[in-house]
C-alpha cells in the first residue's frame, strides 16, 4: 500500500512540476516584452507622421485661398492646391498601410518584407512629391518675384529655406523610425 501512495505522490510532484513548466515558458522574458512594445511605438510614431502630413496635404487648398488674395496667377494657386490634395491622399494610404502590417500573426521575415515594402513606396513618393514641390516652390518664388515687391520675395525665400529644414528633419525621422521598427525584429 505504500507504494501505491509513493506512486500518487510521484505522479501529483510531476503535475506540479508540470502546471510550474508550463507557467515559466508562458511568460515572456524582459527583451520579448521591450521588443514588442518597441514595434508598436515605432509603427505608432510612423502612422502618426503620415496621418499629419495628410492633414497638411488636405490644408493646402485653404492656404493656396490666401495665395490667391496676395496676387498669384490662378494656374500657381490650383497647381499648389491639387498637390496638397495629391500628397495628402498619398500620405493618407501610406497610414493606412502601416497600421494593417499584420506582424504578430505572421513570420518575421514576412513582417520585415511588408515594411520594406511600405518602406520603398514611400521613398519614391517622397522623390516624386520632392521633385514637385521643388518645381512648385520655383513657380511661388517667380510670382512672388514678379510682383515687384522685394520684401515678399525676400519673406518667400526665408520661408522656402526653413521648410526646406523642416521637411530634411521630417525625412531623416521617419528614415530612422523605419529602420528601428525593422531592427526591433532582428533575432540574434
Amino acid at each position: 500500500m505504500n507504494t501505491q501512495k509513493d506512486t500518487i505522490d510521484n505522479l501529483q510532484a510531476v503535475k506540479d512540476r508540470w502546471k510550474n513548466l508550463d507557467k515559466k515558458s508562458s511568460a515572456p522574458d524582459a527583451e520579448t516584452i521591450r521588443r514588442a512594445a518597441k514595434r508598436v511605438t515605432e509603427r505608432q510614431k510612423l502612422a502618426d507622421t503620415f496621418q499629419r502630413l495628410a492633414l497638411i496635404g488636405f490644408l493646402m487648398p485653404c492656404l493656396s485661398h490666401a495665395l490667391r488674395e496676395s496676387g498669384l496667377s490662378m494656374t500657381t494657386v490650383a497647381v499648389y492646391s491639387v498637390f496638397g490634395v495629391i500628397a495628402g491622399i498619398c500620405s493618407l494610404l501610406l497610414c493606412i498601410r502601416i497600421k494593417k502590417i499584420d506582424y504578430i500573426n505572421v513570420p518575421t521575415i514576412d513582417a520585415i518584407e511588408q515594411i520594406t515594402r511600405v518602406e520603398k513606396t514611400h521613398r519614391i513618393q517622397q522623390r516624386i512629391s520632392m521633385s514637385i514641390g521643388l518645381i512648385i516652390v520655383a513657380m511661388l518664388l517667380y510670382e512672388f518675384w514678379n510682383a515687384n515687391d522685394i520684401f515678399l520675395f525676400y519673406g518667400a525665400l526665408c520661408g522656402a529655406l526653413i521648410g526646406m529644414a523642416i521637411g530634411l528633419t521630417i525625412r531623416y525621422r521617419i528614415r530612422r523610425s523605419f529602420k528601428a521598427w525593422k531592427d526591433s525584429f532582428d533575432i540574434e
